[in-house]
């Protein structure tokens, strides 16, 4: 008696039936692992069952990856004279509060104008779940310079005073 290798024992119809259902349970393991561990609520339902996510999906806010927030403070002037306006702008990325010192909560982006009378710094402090990032901005107020005094004969000669009029004499 001639022994045979154990493959070759089934016929050809019987190894395509094998390897079909041998495909098909794999197939069905890997929907299964998809539908368990990767696909949210088909029914469009959060995990608490208590709301619904409008495209069946997790909400924005619970969605990709949470990043470090990002905070920038600039003005269009840092130097100004007492009494001139100054536009403060701002923007942040992945904030979840954002406030300017001294103004308070504000949008994750904007601007404002001020009037600062003497010389002021602006910061802006972005945060969330992963950290602070805190970013200044200072505008120095310059006092306006006075003319230097006219002398006596008017074209910046002579004493710093003017001299009396024929009447005073």
């Amino acid at each position: 008696m001639k022994t045979q290798a154990w493959w070759r024992e089934p016929t050809r119809g019987q190894w395509i039936s094998f390897l079909a259902a041998w495909l098909g349970w794999v197939m069905d393991a890997f929907d299964f692992t998809i539908f368990l561990l990767v696909m949210p609520d088909i029914r469009g339902l959060p995990y608490n069952n208590t709301g619904n996510f409008s495209s069946g999906f997790l909400p924005v806010a619970h969605a990709g990856t949470v990043i470090k927030p990002t905070a920038k403070i600039s003005v269009d002037k840092t130097e100004i004279n007492p009494g001139d306006d100054v536009k403060v702008s701002w923007s942040t990325q992945g904030a979840d509060v954002v406030t300017v010192g001294g103004y308070g909560p504000v949008s994750a982006s904007g601007s404002m104008t001020v009037k600062p009378s003497e010389t002021t710094s602006y910061t802006l402090t972005a945060s969330n779940s992963l950290g602070v990032e805190i970013s200044t901005v200072t505008v120095t107020v310059v006092p306006k310079k006075l003319p230097p005094p006219r002398s006596a004969s008017g074209r910046g000669e002579g004493g710093d005073f003017p001299r009396p009029s024929h009447r005073e004499r």
